[in-house]
């Protein structure tokens, strides 16, 4: 690759000592970090190559077996499905980045320009990966409610619109920037590579900091959603397994995608700014690369175990979880009852108050594995179907105590029996 260009090499700077350092985004051959660049790129190689394996399979079980789609088509727009539009994407971008890190192993296609577009290729599908996750929650909540409907998703075209921007404007924008700068770079004008790089990332900085921000505001707002459902379905005496199952799962994957997406904001602003610096120190730059490259597989590695995860494990963190937050709502209101002082009766019911009042029984549901079965937008439709037949029931009850109190106000005002008897002429006009 080095023999075909002019010197001085955009990929390859070298001081005055001749001490040549590697920009591992296009070669990792004749510099002071080839070693710890190979073994990189090897392990997240393997790494891709596994992954996009696993992922293929995952995604085979879930459309034909669980009879789940990638995409549905919703008034004439396709809207995607949050886990399988996420598990293609995300198995397209481990598979372009073993790809990738294939070709830079084996130095071949030693064309800066290409080599440019192949390296910033991936990512590209990463991004929209999330960005498929957020609109599908985004599309499952504004259908499970109309009033959640008209608070967020005010206008559905508005909408469509923004979602089709967001999964194609990096498609755009980022590879017009790698192709120019990888041209510019092939004829040694290594001032227009560098501003062409600049603008590159830093539009890779603002979709960063958009998704970052939407995934914790789409997460924030379906949590609230399934624990509210979850409380409900505990005052009607269900199995919450299942609901809690999918509360730890939306937050491990909105976790891992807000922290994926701020490590490349931060890390992609800093690399667009000092880039120089970064490649004439060799820690620093090893560092950078370590990060860039291995955030994207990091993420896809904790996303693939949430998903297949055996429910009963998440069944486990998820008691953790809520008995510790029970423990602390309990203690602060023992704190509190101390203060006013008002105490709490912690004993245990006695056999005779059961025998009595004896608890109803539970109505059973599937096993666990079978209820991790049902997709995120079934389970949100759930919830707010249990919403609206609490609503009816309490309705219901209110019209039964309303019939009761007119039947007994009609007593009270039907004349007793010995003023029919003292007069009897008016006996026939009272059933008359």
């Amino acid at each position: 690759m080095n023999s075909l260009y002019p010197e001085p090499h955009y990929w390859r700077p070298c001081d005055e000592n001749g001490v040549c350092h590697c920009d591992f985004r296009f070669q990792i051959f004749d510099c002071v970090e080839s070693e710890p660049l190979r073994q990189l790129y090897l392990a997240t190689g393997i790494t891709s190559g596994v992954l996009t394996v696993v992922i293929i399979i995952i995604l085979y079980i879930r459309l034909n077996y669980r009879n789940q789609t990638i995409f549905e088509i919703r008034d004439g727009f396709p809207r995607p499905k949050p886990i399988e539009s996420m598990a293609v994407l995300g198995a397209v971008f481990n598979l372009l980045q073993a790809v990738n890190a294939a070709i830079i192993l084996t130095d071949s296609i030693p064309n800066p320009i290409f080599r440019s577009f192949m390296y910033d290729f991936p990512f590209q599908f990463g991004y929209c990966c999330l960005a498929c996750y957020f609109f599908g929650v985004a599309y499952a909540l504004a259908d499970s409610s109309r009033l959640i409907s008209a608070k967020w998703v005010t206008s559905h075209s508005f909408f469509n619109i923004l979602c089709v921007i967001t999964m194609t404007a990096p498609f755009v924008t980022n590879n017009i920037f790698s192709i120019v700068g990888g041209y510019y770079a092939s004829v040694g004008k290594n001032g227009k590579a560098t501003q062409s790089s600049i603008c590159q990332y830093v539009h890779w900085t603002l979709y960063c900091a958009f998704m970052a921000c939407s995934l914790l505001f789409a997460g924030y707002r379906l949590v609230r959603l399934l624990s509210k459902h979850m409380q409900t379905r505990t005052d009607l005496r269900f199995n919450v397994s299942s609901i809690k199952t999918g509360i730890i799962k939306v937050k491990v994957i909105i976790g891992v995608g807000c922290a994926c997406m701020t490590s490349y904001c931060i890390l992609l602003g800093f690399y667009s700014a000092w880039r120089d610096w970064i490649l004439a120190h060799t820690l620093i730059n090893t560092i950078v690369s370590v990060l860039w490259l291995c955030s994207g597989t990091m993420a896809t590695i904790v996303v693939v175990i949430a998903v297949i995860i055996s429910p009963k494990v998440v069944l486990q963190m998820s008691n953790i979880f809520f008995t510790l937050d029970n423990k602390s709502s309990e203690n602060n209101l023992t704190k509190k009852n101390s203060i006013t002082g008002f105490s709490t009766n912690t004993r245990r019911p006695s056999k005779i108050a059961s025998t009595i009042n004896p608890a109803p029984p539970t109505i059973p549901l599937p096993n666990a594995a079978l209820e991790s079965q049902f997709s995120m937008e079934e389970l949100i439709r759930d919830s707010m179907d249990s919403y609206n037949f609490t609503s009816e029931a309490s309705s219901s009850k209110i019209e039964e105590d309303q019939i009761k109190y007119n039947a007994t106000i009609n007593r009270v005002r039907t004349p007793p029996l010995y003023h029919l008897m003292k007069y009897p002429n008016r006996v026939s006009d009272t059933f008359k």
